[in-house]
């Protein structure tokens, strides 16, 4: 991470003008928000002191995921590899378990620390969860994205940092500064273009076009083609694209094609239920993927009670037919009647039992094309084109934001309330008890901290993780004591 990104604080004055203001796509939006809450968490920096668990590192396991697939995916596309697509979802889902055990070693030093055993517990079982669904999401994301696109994009920047400049109306780079991070950039070799990757995670069906609408109308894409103009123009992207096979002429005159986010659903596809009667279950509800419909078909076994029916089928018939051949005068026409009625009572059982299992099986392959016609709720992609005229908007817009920025941070009257925000559902805004009570500072004191005391706090548990460290090895002979989960 470069300084440049570290710098989100306040902004910076210089005998009362401007001389330094950093703008984020977290930032502007939390200022689109709600300015009361902009104002509590950036030039006040308060943040909550109570979390809700010690451990903040859950849904780390899937970004450390993709990051290390692009970086394993750009490492091998020079090196004749035959299995290269198996050797991106390994390290992918290595990173994963690396996150995973990470976590476990925070919430051991969290429960020495003194944190409660519920809480532990909760986040422990949350932990596992969490490192399942990344597992799949990852895995399942470059199975199928490396697998289409390996042979014709290179990945060219992995989780880069960048920190450009907003121009004025005239033109002019003064004191407004845009920061954030590409996920991925990729260079198509069939198209000649550049791509702007992003990952989104959700937790609902990805191909939704309520996510497709969110994506569309989100700025953040557009922010990001300016960045990456910015850093093609100025030269940045040269060396990068040298790594593909481009002159460094070329490297300026490459296009920029669409921002493509794919939307990972972060939960493992349901297993299709097996019945009482051994059928597959049939219902359209399944959260699942065609491919473990299938598999779930395939491992499918004859229902018992089919089985049970044709073995009496078999066995009255085989009686019926004894009698038929048998030829003596122990058997009366009655006791051939009631053989006869015995075997066309087993064998209509029978076929209504078959006809069952052919209709059962009818809806079974009904569902599994119906699945098929669905696509794949778990990953979706959304191409986005962003044009000129959009990133002249988005600058334009940068400039009035900023200025809003400015007015909240030096008049206290600014920061108003926007009263559909904090009360519309899933919101939840932490600061709605101190925005509220006007600002009160007992409340802030009680309920948040600020920038000096997260500093004191994160210097202290430092000091304290390392004591913690040391204290894991025997003084004897040194061996190392694992996590009581680890």
């Amino acid at each position: 991470m470069t300084d440049a990104i570290k710098r989100s604080g306040s902004t910076e004055y210089e005998n009362g003008r401007v001389s330094l203001q950093v703008l984020s796509h977290s930032r502007t939006a939390v200022e689109r928000d709600c300015p009361a809450k902009y104002g509590y968490r950036y030039p006040d920096g308060l943040r909550p002191r109570a979390e809700k668990d010690p451990t903040r590192i859950r849904g780390r396991g899937m970004h450390e995921g993709l990051r290390a697939g692009f970086e394993t995916w750009a490492a091998l596309k020079p090196l004749p590899v035959l299995h290269p697509i198996k050797d991106i979802v390994d390290a992918a889902l290595g990173a994963c378990a690396a996150a995973h055990s990470e976590a476990l070693e925070e919430l051991e030093r969290a429960r020495l620390a003194g944190a409660s055993v519920e809480t532990v517990d909760a986040v422990l079982e949350s932990l596992q969860d969490g490192y399942d669904a990344d597992s799949w999401a990852v895995g399942h994301f470059f199975e199928v994205i490396a697998a289409r696109d390996y042979e014709r994009k290179t990945p060219i920047l992995i989780e880069h940092a960048f920190d450009v400049p907003v121009l004025d109306a005239a033109g002019s780079a003064r004191h407004l500064r845009w920061i954030g991070y590409f996920d991925c950039v990729m260079y198509d070799s069939r198209t000649k273009v550049l791509e702007l990757w992003e990952a989104k995670s959700v937790g609902t069906n990805a191909g939704s076009d309520e996510h497709r609408r969110r994506i569309e109308g989100d700025p953040q894409t557009t922010s990001y083609v300016h960045a990456l103009r910015h850093l093609q123009k100025t030269g940045q992207l040269d060396e990068a694209l040298l790594g593909v096979g481009l002159l460094e002429e070329q490297a300026r005159r490459v296009p920029i094609g669409a921002v493509v986010v794919h939307v990972i659903r972060r939960k493992r596809p349901a297993e299709p239920k097996t019945l009482a009667n051994g059928t597959v279950s049939t219902d359209s509800r399944i959260d699942t993927l065609p491919v473990f419909y299938e598999k779930a078909l395939e491992g499918q076994q004859r229902p018992p009670a089919l089985v049970e029916a044709e073995k009496a089928e078999r066995e009255a018939s085989s009686a019926l037919s004894a009698a038929y051949g048998a030829g003596d005068v122990d058997l009366t026409a009655k006791d051939i009647a009631k053989l006869e009625k015995a075997a066309d009572r087993t064998m209509g059982s029978a076929e209504k039992k078959r006809q069952s299992f052919e209709a059962t099986k009818l809806k079974q392959r009904q569902l599994l094309e119906q699945l098929e016609r669905r696509g794949d709720p778990f990953l979706s992609e959304v191409e986005h084109f962003v044009t000129e005229q959009e990133v002249e908007r988005w600058r334009g817009e940068q400039w009035i934001a900023a200025a809003r920025m400015r007015r909240i941070e030096q008049r206290p009257a600014e920061r108003t309330r926007n009263l559909s925000f904090c009360t519309s559902p899933g919101r939840g805004c932490t600061y709605r008890t101190l925005c509220y009570s006007g600002g009160d500072p007992m409340i802030a004191a009680r309920e948040f901290t600020t920038p000096e005391e997260r500093e004191k706090m994160a210097a202290e548990a430092e000091a304290k993780a390392l004591e913690q460290d040391r204290a894991r090895f025997d003084g004897v002979d040194g061996r190392y004591k694992a996590p009581a989960w680890g």
